[in-house]
């Protein structure tokens, strides 16, 4: 057969592939074009057909198998009708077993005036299909219908590239693939629905057990609907099928896109193990829903609602968790002036059943903004969500949620709405668990309504909300929470919602913040209507209490007793907090006259180090507790202590230097390291390394010179809070030197420098859980003398006077963990001006070719007894006081070879005091000319 055909009508393919009426054809009642391959057998070559659609409407067949087989040709079949029915197949076999690989290229196409079929491949069971090349999938007319394969208990595989596109005036329906076993994609998918209602799938599996479907590659599914009246779906793992599936796991490690647009409804699914049309109906049980690479979910409706789900199932004992991202968003209809509904709902982590594990280990944004039309534009969007008993919600990681509520125009009816709803963790049933060990950021914002009543464009935020009996909740991340509304409307923020009888247990060490604003505003940290609460730990930010009861910390409802279990306090900064707060808990709880309060607060502890807490009595309404800025707080800290051993590490160079400048012409390379270790405020330890280098030029009775320094000081704290905190410095010297002979043998060595440091500041709190970052510079000025006068042949007696001047640039430190973002703080400014004096004894034997040294001193703080560091913390600013002891002790030992042309020195030095220890070793080299 020639490789490219005409063409062909279908009596002329059947007889050149039968040769006579009598061939028994078993893919009746389809004719293949192509010779039948065998097992083992492979199709090569470039095959291509354009063939008229029979007119009875009957399928054309490209390739039949009759064993398992491949394909490494390039085949395409293309089936044209006017209003005839196109359809067409691309790889069939009827027999059991039957694979088909491909490491070509396979296109099928079908389009027609009518009805367009087209199918990729068709295998009976117990086969599979495994793509490692190119598998195109093209239909088109006035309904589209195009399969990448439809797998009869068959396995798929790919690897390479699938493309399948329905393009329907009418309708239009893609599937990537069907089939009831495992089904795996490390290549590209991609499929497209494009029709007046539009549907679109990626890898279908019918329900069973033990079915998987994973995705180690690309997955892009979108389906759009051309007309206001269509709808339009896409799902990309679709497990929504009957009957219902035990232990199934549903798995993307790659990338995942899917979007529907258009039309009166929207409606898109990441991963759907549920039957959108009925929630109650169970699909799956005892299987796992997981995502641990990126998602991204978008429904967007032109004329209607709009549903978009990440991650949902319905049934029992499921597993749904997100290790990676996850972004789902819904948009409402946006038609202006047109009726009708608008919603807009979005979901990450949804599941609808008992004994349900939802978890979050990465990020998700939750995003639901409602329509433009003048009916109802609710907007509803969810990080994860249960409904049933016994379900367990768990994060992390980082969730954000919002919803906007819809615009509706002044034609609009009085009934009409446009709420907002925002949940962050959502918990509908009995015996809830919920833990919130990371970040929570829930925000909702009501519509735009000109009409109607006040509560007709609420915007309302829950971070996490319980609705049923006896749930429990440990909350020990960070919630942050915030709603608005347009004047005159509702704006209600609540941190922890809980609605229902029986007993919830709440134990909260983490931060609760809510703000509503815009209108009539609404906020609490904590909110129970009905049953009891037992809080047997919580954080609280202490302010001046809330004048409004509306904004106050706590609220209870409708009989429900707050109860403090021999509660532990831990208290921080809030909403007008003093610097010194003095509060009883009773001012931070509103109840109507149905509520009651009740118990005991056993403990309050500040929630950082610079702050102190404490509480006279115990009672939960006459306790009376205090929080205030710790005397700590003025006290030395790191970034005192970085500066002042940054100081320290300036004047360092008296030593080398006192070595370095000579008598004469001569040259000098001074190698640098120095250890400090200090016992202040927990413990710190630092190294320098670097060099000194310069000349001496003769002059009169001495001489001068010219002297540089380049170094690297690393400082790093030791104390438990905050191990790991350091200070990386790249410091620049330069400066000018002059020597001086004097009578009796007495020198003066004296000189000026300037030093230049560029400063990266890295802070770790473990207190906080939380890093922070800064780049800043330093600035020194330093005058010294040194004189030196001989006692003998081998002791010298050396007295130096050193003045500095150093400012370090302001700073702020912005911690990453939004919960310990109230301890921000600035440092303004750093500076020191001191004036120091030394004394030595050296005791030196020149008489050898090694000459060895030894020498012992002190030095004293004779003016500027400690560094000043204005800073800011948690609002408020002060001057901490870096204290340097006025008297150190100091011994030297050092090593010389004098050669022909310079010298070569190796010194050791210990400097010591009450607080810091420091060591130093410098190897020398002066170069004679």
């Amino acid at each position: 057969m020639a490789s490219t055909l005409p063409r062909l009508t279908l009596l002329a393919c059947s007889l050149a592939l039968i040769g006579s009426p009598a061939y028994a054809n078993p893919f009746d009642p389809y004719v293949p074009l192509l010779p039948v391959l065998g097992d083992g057998q492979w199709q090569d070559g470039t095959h291509v057909f354009e063939l008229d659609a029979p007119a009875d409407g009957s399928e054309l067949l490209l390739l039949g198998l009759a064993g398992s087989s491949g394909n490494r040709g390039q085949l395409s079949l293309t089936v044209v009708g006017d209003t005839e029915d196109a359809s067409v197949i691309g790889v069939y076999t009827p027999a059991n077993g039957a694979s088909f690989v491909n490491q070509g290229s396979l296109q099928i196409t079908a389009r027609s005036g009518g009805l367009a079929a087209a199918y990729g491949a068709m295998l009976a069971g117990g086969s599979g299909l495994t793509n490692h090349g190119t598998l195109r999938v093209h239909a088109s007319g006035q309904e589209a219908y195009a399969h990448g394969a439809i797998l009869e208990n068959a396995t798929f595989d790919n690897n390479g590239l699938i493309e399948v596109v329905a393009d329907g005036d009418q309708s239009a329906m893609t599937a990537a693939a069907h089939s009831a076993q495992d089904m795996r994609n490390s290549g590209q998918i991609i499929a497209r629905a494009q029709g007046g209602t539009a549907v679109a799938d990626g890898l279908v599996a019918f329900g069973g057990v033990d079915r998987l479907i994973d995705n180690s590659g690309g997955l892009d599914i979108r389906a759009t609907a051309t007309t206001t009246a269509g709808t339009s779906m896409a799902i990309g793992m679709d497990l929504s099928a009957t009957p219902v599936a035990t232990a199934s796991t549903l798995t993307n490690r790659g990338q995942l896109n899917v979007s529907a647009s258009g039309g009166r409804s929207a409606r898109a699914a990441g991963m759907l193990a549920a039957d959108p049309e009925d929630w109650n109906n169970s699909i799956l049980q005892d299987g796992r829903l997981a995502n641990l690479g990126r998602l991204t979910v978008a429904a967007q409706a032109t004329s209607g609602t709009a549903d978009a789900w990440a991650l949902a199932a319905s049934g029992h004992d499921n597993e749904i968790s997100n290790d990676g991202s996850i972004a789902a968003r819904a948009q409402g209809g946006h038609l202006g002036g047109t009726s009708g509904l608008g919603n807009a709902r979005a979901s990450a982590l949804a599941a609808m059943g008992d004994n349900n594990t939802l978890g979050n280990r990465g990020q998700i944004d939750a995003m639901a903004q409602g329509g433009s039309l003048d009916g109802h534009n609710m907007a509803s969007a969810y990080g994860m969500e249960t409904r049933g008993n016994g379900n367990t919600l768990s994060n992390e990681g980082l969730i954000r949620v919002s919803a906007q509520g819809g615009k509706q125009t002044p034609s609009s009816p009085a009934s009409a709405y446009a709420y907002s709803y925002a949940y962050g963790l959502y918990a509908d049933g009995d015996g809830s668990r919920i833990t919130n060990l990371g970040t929570l950021e829930v925000s909702a914002s009501g519509g735009s309504k000109l009409d109607g009543d006040s509560n007709s464009a609420k915007g309302n935020a829950y971070g996490i909300m319980v609705k049923g009996t006896n749930s429990t909740i440990e909350q020990h991340g960070f919630l942050m929470v915030n709603a608005q509304a347009q004047a005159g409307r509702d704006a209600n923020a609540y941190g922890i919602y809980i609605e229902g009888g029986g007993t919830h247990t709440l134990n909260a060490s983490g931060r609760i913040e809510v703000a509503a604003s815009g209108g009539n505003n609404t906020a609490h940290e904590v909110l129970l209507s009905g049953g009891q609460l037992d809080i047997t730990r919580y954080h609280l930010g202490v302010g001046a209490p809330a004048a409004d009861e509306q904004l106050r910390a706590f609220r209870v409802e409708d009989g429900g007793t707050l109860n403090f279990a021999a509660t532990k306090l831990i208290l921080s900064p809030g909403a007008g907090f003093g610097g010194q707060q003095q509060f009883k808990l009773v001012d931070h709880i509103s109840a109507d006259g149905s509520a009651t309060a009740s118990g005991s607060i056993a403990s309050v502890e500040s929630a950082h180090r610079m702050l102190a807490a404490s509480i006279a009595g115990n009672s939960w309404d006459t306790a009376e507790m205090t929080l205030s800025l710790a005397e700590g707080a003025r006290g030395t800290r790191t970034d005192a202590l970085a500066a002042s051993y940054a100081t320290d590490s300036t004047r360092a160079l008296m030593r080398p230097l006192n070595a370095a400048i000579a008598a004469g012409n001569s040259s000098f390379v001074t190698p640098l390291y120095r250890h400090v270790r200090g016992d202040e405020d927990g413990g710190w330890r630092a190294n320098t390394s670097g060099a000194l280098f310069g000349f001496n030029r003769a002059l009169g009775k001495g001489s001068w010179g010219v002297d540089f320094s380049v170094e690297n000081d690393r400082f790093q704290r030791s104390d438990a809070y905050m191990q790991g905190s350091r200070n990386t410095a790249d410091r620049f010297g330069v400066g000018v030197h002059a020597l001086r002979t004097l009578p009796n043998d007495t020198t003066l060595r004296a000189g000026a420098r300037y030093q230049y440091a560029d400063i990266d500041v890295q802070r770790h709190d473990r207190e906080l859980a939380a890093r922070a970052n800064a780049d800043t510079s330093a600035h020194s000025v330093w005058l010294y003398g040194m004189l030196s006068r001989p006692l003998g042949s081998t002791l010298t007696l050396e007295g130096s006077l050193d003045q500095l001047w150093h400012r370090q640039d302001g700073y702020r430190l912005g911690w990453d963990n939004p919960a310990a973002q109230w301890a921000d703080s600035e440092i303004e400014k750093v500076r020191a001006a001191s004036l120091d004096a030394g004394a030595r004894l050296v005791w030196q034997d020149a008489a050898h070719a090694w000459q060895p040294r030894a020498a012992l001193g002190a030095r004293a703080r004779l003016h500027g007894d400690s560094l000043e560091l204005n800073q800011r913390f948690a609002g408020f600013s002060y001057a901490q006081q870096a204290d340097t002891q006025r008297l150190r002790g100091t011994l030297e030992l050092g090593l010389a070879r004098p050669l022909a042309k310079g010298a070569l020195t190796l010194d050791y030095a210990l400097e010591a005091d009450s607080e810091r220890t420091s060591q130093a070793l410098t190897l020398g080299w002066r170069q004679l000319f």
